[in-house]
């Protein structure tokens, strides 16, 4: 964050009770030098850990999706049967929930 101690500059603005205030705020060289701070800011601070997020999650849903697959065909050679679905049946359930079981 080096531009923000030296483009830094005290600025002095009156007050409504007569004194007068001080306010740091930043004095650009040009507005193009402003620009590309912001610019550099908004990708180092949004754009890069947003693309290494959705990398992660993307990586992250892959090897969960190939872990489910694997244990649905080990359950498959284990019992040697086809799952059958069948409703769930709870006392005062409204949800439209379903079990699946394995029949050999």
């Amino acid at each position: 964050m080096v531009p923000y101690p030296v483009f830094s500059a005290l600025k002095s603005f009156p007050k409504i009770n007569g004194t007068v205030g001080h306010m740091c705020r930043l004095d650009w060289p040009s507005k193009q030098a402003e620009q590309a701070w912001y610019v550099l800011l908004l990708f180092i601070l949004f754009f890069i850990p947003g693309v290494v997020m959705i990398i992660a999650y993307g990586l992250i849903s892959r090897e969960l999706y190939r872990g489910i697959q694997f244990e649905l065909s080990q359950n498959k050679e284990t019992t040697g049967s086809t799952p059958v679905t069948q409703p769930l049946s709870l006392p005062n359930a409204k949800s439209r929930w379903s079990v699946v079981t394995y029949r050999s």
